[in-house]
């Protein structure tokens, strides 16, 4: 019973973790947005100023480096918003890492009381909560989602180059919120309403 209940108190606070941590998470992504929109906007003209020969214009007669000048500042604009991205995915990483705290709680615990809980009792499931083997799954799959999209969004940054538009794409692509956490929060957290309640 002692087993039991330390299990699920853990998992309780994990859950709590998890839910606060995800709506500080979308919110983190909903204000790079906008930063997304001009960082493309940004490598649009970057890429466009590249290819055109500045050189054959009336411009070239009266500022002959204005190609390398117009380079140079968008190209210290882009750095700024991946800056700032980076600053985004520091704070994304603290909330990452709360998670996962709690997630390495629970199974530290699981390992410390293993002997004592039965098959039956671990897959043992009510009409109000599922059972504290799937909700184990559940939490190891959070952290697992949460530290593969922090991977991620990391690789983006270090190879981004506006030269490259496949490494823009990429960026752009793995700068929306995670499909796959974001049906985790929408199907699996509702379902651990009751058990969050229950007072044990």
């Amino acid at each position: 019973m002692q087993a039991e209940l330390a299990i699920c108190r853990q998992l309780q606070k994990t859950f709590k973790t998890i839910q606060e941590q995800s709506e500080q998470w979308k919110l983190t992504l909903e204000t790079c947005q906008k930063d997304m929109t001009s960082l493309e906007n940004l490598v649009e003209q970057y890429q466009c100023c590249a290819k055109v020969d500045l050189l054959q214009t009336p411009l070239a007669e009266s500022f002959p480096d204005i190609k390398e000048k117009l380079l140079y500042k968008l190209h210290d604009e882009m750095t700024d918003m991946i800056n700032r991205l980076q600053d985004i995915l520091s704070a994304q990483n603290i909330l990452k890492d709360k998670v996962s705290h709690q997630a390495e709680q629970c199974m530290d615990l699981y390992s410390k009381y293993a002997g004592q809980l039965t098959m039956k009792k671990m897959t043992e499931c009510s009409p109000l909560w599922p059972s504290m083997a799937t909700m184990l799954q559940w939490v190891q799959d959070f952290s697992r989602l949460y530290r593969e999209d922090i991977l991620c969004k990391q690789h983006t940054l270090e190879v981004f180059s506006p030269d490259k538009p496949e490494a823009v794409s990429s960026l752009v692509e793995h700068w929306k919120m995670n499909k796959m956490l974001q049906q985790q929060m929408e199907e699996l957290l509702p379902l651990v309403t009751f058990f969050q309640q229950e007072q044990f």
